[in-house]
């Protein structure tokens, strides 16, 4: 079992940082477990996406000296347990740059830059967290990951779908 990430922001969030707010996504976890995971079972798992997230960023932007990441942050909006079906987990991530980058990063290049953290090349790094979680967390018996960033496009659809129902 893999120790469980820490905190690894290297230096104070700076007060005047520019927060840039990437687009809620979704990940979907197919566990060999049937146990509903518990609020501290989704607690252990957002703590690892959220070091994975960081750690993630923070070499990336380590790259160049033009845009300074202060911090990066990612909450676990939502999960959904149902039996026979992946688990379900909704996140909201936001980098946090410093102002004396000459650079600031767009939504749609953070939102890239979370799409490649969990990509075909980067996604065993992931899942190897979680399988690494406790062994009684049911989350721990993940074999696949699936991520949807297209969570607008959806929700409307379901908007859509709900209206046609009403009338």
């Amino acid at each position: 079992m893999q120790p469980f990430p820490t905190d690894i922001t290297t230096s104070p969030t700076s007060a005047n940082s520019f927060p840039v707010r990437a687009t809620p996504y979704e990940l979907s976890y197919s566990t060999s477990s049937t146990s509903a995971p518990s609020t501290t079972d989704f607690a252990q798992l957002a703590e690892v996406t959220r070091a994975y997230l960081e750690e993630f960023m923070i070499e990336e932007f380590s790259q160049t000296s033009l845009t300074n990441l202060d911090d990066f942050v990612t909450f676990m909006t939502r999960n959904e347990f149902l039996s026979n079906l992946p688990v379900v987990a909704q996140y909201r991530s936001t980098g946090l740059f410093n102002p004396s980058s000459i650079f600031y990063p767009t939504q749609r290049e953070l939102d890239q830059l979370i799409s490649e953290a969990f990509n075909s090349q980067n996604m065993p790094a992931y899942l190897g967290r979680v399988q690494g979680l406790p062994s009684n967390n049911p989350l721990s018996s993940t074999n696949s990951i699936s991520p949807n960033f297209d969570l607008l496009h959806q929700d409307l659809l379901r908007c859509v779908a709900f209206n046609s129902q009403s009338w």
